[in-house]
């Protein structure tokens, strides 16, 4: 019996980064399957635009990695960049209008199911 195993797009393991005695990002790690939809969430100054920045290698993590369709940010930066990492921010005061552009039906419904 074999084990099936989903591939994986985004793949963070133990990803951090300090600015001096700022912990922006401090060791997180996750999967996300491909074909998922993802997406960061939390209050101004979590990390969030930071851990973005670091996936798309506009920073250098302070530790850990991740794997972007199996290129490692760290050292496959331009097989990342060429491939094209998509990144879509919405800001909290226009997310309804702007989110119920983009998925058809009612924005709010589809958020709730």
């Amino acid at each position: 019996m074999s084990l099936r195993t989903d591939p994986v797009a985004i793949e963070i393991k133990a990803l951090k980064k300090y600015f001096k005695e700022v912990k922006a990002v401090d060791g997180i790690s996750l999967n996300v399957k491909k074909g998922e939809l993802f997406s960061i969430l939390g209050p101004n100054g979590a990390g969030k635009t930071t851990l973005v920045r670091m996936l798309t290698t506009v920073l250098t993590p302070t530790a850990g990695d991740a794997n972007i369709n199996g290129h490692s940010i760290l050292t496959r930066k331009n097989e990342i960049v060429k491939k094209g990492m998509r990144v879509m921010v919405i800001n909290s005061g226009v997310f309804m209008p702007t989110c119920s552009k983009i998925v058809s039906g009612s924005c709010k419904n589809n958020l709730i199911h």
